[in-house]
């Protein structure tokens, strides 16, 4: 009796406002209004399936050692004029075994490594050397050319066969898995048998950087048809500590100084101070916005789930417009008081993580949220009208214009009415149950009382 007297009228009430910066300054709130039905009729509802994305590709993998007890029999070699540990030349034991090269194949025998390309290459037009130049080798690096080369080989296939089944990007300018939370070294391939023990003790360095960063250094010798990461293998020089050995898996990348260097890992680096959530009272809060508003060229109000900030960068995640299920997420960077947004679209990415690692290789990823917009987006709001359906049924509200604010993902709803109680929703089966919030921080602690990772940007941060 008390659904059929009320159903009518929740139909033809507008969505609700929100409380929403204001066009004219940060951080303010503007008028609640809005021309979206609160409650549709459930022929617009969404239909499908409405069990969330299952996201293989970003999934955490077991990975096992593939390791081979077979111990290199090649012979030492020697070098009295460095302190640089000697490396056997191993045997192959297996398709994962890096192979060093044959050291007279490479090895300009009557001249040292040059600070020049060879006349016989052109300039790419950055100042890096072409793909036709060939550094030539000073014959007392021979043994640290073989490291770095075959070091560059075993870490390109160890990042082939690993980025698809795992998360393996870039952290401060290294190989790192972040699926297994441990970084890509010599000791690492070793264990899962991509090279020789004999490597252990090199001190070589397994990076992964972008091949059009190298390419802007002058005398780095890098593939043409290398692009995007590609993984690079450092040797410092032991007869210079002014330089280093460099090498990908296709070109032998030469001697690069220790400026240039260095300045690569200082632009590869993700330490930008402590990583903080802002609270919407803060004044950045609105300032960001605004920025976005922007970017995007609208000046709507919205609804905002939660901002990240370190000393260069904030990770947003909103909500533009009426529509509580039109989820975006944006990345800005802060130069002086100025913010930029620099990626968008993020929300439509299964692999979250390798897409903004790729992007912007200085971003802390320890700013992104476990969850994932894409996991739930075709499970985004689609029980709203249940929801609220069932609130009217037990009495919790008797018109639509109370309440405030909706939107939920999967078997979760947070709920405001204008009287500011909040709700969190959780469906059990065909029946949704309530429970009483005190706060959205509040919510957010009751969903993981459910669910390890719950879908936290259904909450709106108010």
């Amino acid at each position: 009796m008390f659904t059929a007297l009320f159903l009518s009228a929740i139909i033809l009430v507008s969505g609700c406002g929100i409380g929403a910066k204001s066009n004219q300054g940060s951080g303010s709130t503007g008028s609640e209004s809005s021309n979206v039905p609160l409650i549709p009729d459930k022929s617009d509802e969404q239909s499908g399936n409405n069990d969330i994305k299952d996201n293989t590709s970003d999934t955490s993998v077991n990975e096992e050692p593939i390791i081979d007890n077979n111990e290199s029999s090649g012979e030492t070699s020697s070098n009295s004029e460095t302190d640089v540990p000697n490396i056997q030349e191993p045997s192959n034991i297996g398709s994962n075994l890096s192979q060093p090269p044959d050291e007279s194949s490479n090895i300009d025998t009557e001249n040292p490594m040059q600070n020049q390309p060879s006349g016989n290459g052109s300039s790419n037009g950055n100042g890096a050397a072409s793909d036709h130049q060939t550094p030539e080798r000073d014959k007392r690096l021979s043994s640290q050319w073989n490291i770095v080369d075959s070091v560059a080989k075993a870490g390109q296939r160890y990042y082939n066969d690993y980025f698809s089944k795992s998360q393996v990007g870039t952290n401060n300018g290294y190989m790192y898995n972040y699926s297994s939370g441990r970084r890509v070294d010599i000791n690492y391939l070793v264990e899962l048998g991509y090279l020789d023990s004999s490597y252990i003790n090199s001190k070589c360095d397994i990076m992964l950087f972008l091949s059009e960063d190298i390419k802007e250094i002058s005398n780095a010798y890098v593939n043409e048809a290398e692009s995007g990461f590609t993984v690079f293998s450092v040797l410092r020089n032991p007869y210079s500590s002014g330089n280093y050995l460099m090498s990908s898996s296709l070109k032998s990348g030469g001697l690069i100084d220790r400026t240039s260097y260095n300045k690569l890992l200082n632009d590869y680096s993700q330490n930008h101070g402590s990583v903080s959530r802002l609270f919407p009272d803060a004044y950045e809060y609105g300032r960001i916005f605004d920025f976005i508003a922007i970017h995007t060229g609208k000046y709507s109000d919205y609804y905002a789930r939660s901002v990240f900030v370190d000393d260069k960068y904030a990770f947003v995640t909103a909500s533009m417009g009426n529509d509580t299920g039109n989820i975006k997420q944006y990345i800005l960077r802060r130069s002086n008081s100025i913010w930029e947004v620099v990626l968008s679209g993020i929300e439509n990415e299964p692999r979250t993580r390798m897409f903004v690692n790729r992007a912007l290789p200085d971003f802390n990823l320890s700013m992104l949220p476990d969850w994932s917009v894409y996991d739930y987006g075709d499970s985004i709001n689609v029980y709203r009208t249940d929801v609220l359906l069932s609130m009217v049924d037990r009495g919790m509200f008797s018109d639509a214009s109370e309440v405030e604010y909706i939107c939920g993902a999967g078997n979760y709803y947070y709920i405001v009415m204008k009287n500011q109680i909040k709700y969190i929703a959780v469906k059990n089966g065909d029946v949704w149950n309530f429970v009483q919030v005190s706060s959205n921080y509040d919510a957010e602690r009751v969903m993981e009382e459910y669910i390890s990772i719950p879908p936290d940007f259904i909450i709106w941060d108010k």
